[in-house]
């Protein structure tokens, strides 16, 4: 568990945490895909923004971590391990965050991985999705070797428009799309 604290000492200064949860409306029921090891979905909690929270993730080991963060806290939320699809929950909710996962997610279910993200939004949901940019030139090498390291995996990119596009045909409309950088790491962020 040293090298996920360490994760969890320097994610704040590699993605923009900050924005997303100035960006995050109060709600009563909010879910987190790809929570990682939780640290929006605790934040967002301890905050006081959302009342009910639920990650889920792919990795047993992100979500012990999870489960082990929230209880030191005491904060209550409820934190799942997903092989696929079919285990992701059947309800909708106020507000959806999707950050970055995308680029982790096989190139061939992309697609459908957002559309999967979409169906978990209520009527009137905010959702929340930021992703890496395959641009500039240099800063795609960079995340891969971070993902390489940190995930061991190598991760694929879209670009943002793209990914707008997906997103306007699943039914939202964009209210902000905002680029932004943490070092040499850079972001859109779709609201």
């Amino acid at each position: 568990r040293g090298f996920a604290r360490f994760v969890l000492r320097w994610r704040p200064y590699i993605t923009p945490l900050e924005e997303i949860c100035k960006r995050a409306p109060v709600g009563e029921r909010a879910i987190e895909v790809g929570c990682g090891r939780g640290m929006l979905s605790v934040l967002l909690f301890i905050s006081g923004k959302i009342k009910n929270v639920i990650g889920i993730d792919i990795s047993k080991d992100a979500i012990d971590v999870a489960k082990d963060a929230a209880a030191a806290l005491g904060a209550g939320i409820d934190f799942r391990r997903v092989s696929s699809f079919a285990d992701w929950p059947k309800d909708t909710f106020d507000i959806v965050f999707c950050i970055d996962t995308l680029h982790h997610v096989a190139p061939e279910i992309q697609r459908e991985f957002v559309r999967r993200v979409a169906g978990l939004c209520a009527p009137g949901c905010t959702l929340i999705f930021e992703d890496v940019p395959p641009f500039p030139w240099w800063r795609p090498p960079i995340n891969t070797l971070h993902d390489l390291v940190v995930s061991r995996q190598r991760v694929h990119y879209h670009h943002p428009k793209e990914i707008a596009e997906w997103l306007a045909t699943d039914g939202f409309v964009m209210i902000e799309c905002t680029l932004l950088s943490r070092l040499w790491y850079g972001y859109y962020l779709f609201v």
